[in-house]
């Protein structure tokens, strides 16, 4: 398999309890356009481990099918940032690119042209229509004591430490380069969200 000349972990977030679609997201099933049959932590992890040197499956029940490390979720239900945390502290690597696992589209060339990008910088973070895509961004192990800083003073948001870290953001323009698709980021949260992304994925819509 071939590896990128930088080091990089995959980090998985797979703890959610996704009330919205009603079942566990992680284990929805997707058919490739080849007929074959993965679920959505199956499919992600394929795109992480063609990139990344190790990867990570953060919270959740074991998972058969995925040759991930497990990492256990430190601060069950406090929710994406201590998933975060919980990578970056059991990250073997300084840079870990952080996806959720309702992704099914997240792309190889996208991951490679955030870490291209991101120098010497904390954390690199896309902001697409003026949000930030949070769980499609990579930061480094030091961004650790910046999060549990603003845990401990009962602050959840993912960007709730963006202003305690040298962070680098990727604009619209700079992200549509790296991923012409446009599709890297797309999460899907409602049953109907998940069939579109299915069909799309499948081949049988645009």
């Amino acid at each position: 398999m071939n590896r990128p000349t930088h080091r990089l972990t995959g980090a998985i977030l797979a703890g959610g309890r996704s009330r919205r679609m009603g079942r566990d997201k992680a284990e929805l099933v997707l058919t490739l356009p080849s007929g074959e049959r993965l679920t959505m932590l199956q499919q992600v992890h394929r795109a992480l481990e063609s990139v990344c040197d190790e990867t990570l499956v953060v919270g959740g029940p074991a998972r058969a099918g995925v040759d991930a490390r497990r990492v256990a979720d430190r601060f069950p239900g406090a929710g994406p940032l201590a998933g975060i945390l919980s990578a970056l502290l059991d990250s073997s690597n300084e840079r870990v690119f952080v996806v959720a696992c309702d992704m099914p589209f997240v792309d190889t060339q996208a991951i490679e042209g955030l870490a291209a990008l991101m120098n010497d910088h904390d954390a690199i973070v896309p902001r697409i229509e003026g949000r930030f895509e949070t769980l499609h961004a990579i930061y480094k192990t030091d961004c650790a004591a910046a999060i549990r800083k603003v845990l401990d003073a009962g602050d959840r948001r993912v960007r709730s430490f963006f202003s305690l870290i040298d962070l680098r953001i990727v604009t619209e323009e700079e992200f549509a380069v790296i991923d012409p698709g446009g599709r890297s980021s797309m999460n899907v949260n409602y049953p109907e969200e998940f069939e579109s992304a299915a069909d799309r994925l499948r081949g049988t819509r645009e």
